[in-house]
């Protein structure tokens, strides 16, 4: 029988992988959120607000398309790990079988809804900054 393409082993690690470039992700946009807001309301009433609005709003775009990226990916290897489970039952032992249910995905429009939900939260706070 020839060796798979994928084994469980690469998608564990893809799984992983692609889990923690999201939270990096969320980090930076709320790092990025804070300090953006937090300098617009030191020295906002002397630099005009609609460059610096525009600039995050690119910034949040980018944010957002590598997010849904990284899900993407982070989807797939759920699926491969879910593949695996279902078509090798008789293979993993009973012990193990709880744990290969913890690889799943939340809904991708969930990431959507809390990305705009942060990105609307800081263009707000840049704009009322005064």
């Amino acid at each position: 029988m020839p060796e798979p393409s994928i084994t469980l082993r690469d998608a564990f690690s893809v799984y992983n992988t692609q889990l923690e470039l999201i939270m990096k992700l969320y980090t930076f946009l709320q790092v990025v959120t804070v300090a953006v807001s937090g300098f617009m309301w030191t020295v906002g009433k002397t630099i005009p607000h609609t460059p610096v609005v525009v600039g995050f709003s690119l910034f949040a775009l980018g944010n957002g398309l590598l997010l849904l990226l990284a899900y993407r990916d982070w989807k797939c290897a759920s699926l491969a790990i879910r593949n695996y489970k279902a078509s090798h039952r008789d293979e993993i032992p009973d012990e193990l079988s709880p744990v290969l249910s913890t690889f799943e995905t939340c809904s991708g429009w969930l990431l959507v809804i809390i990305h705009i939900f942060v990105d609307t939260i800081a263009i707000g706070a840049i704009t009322q900054a005064k």
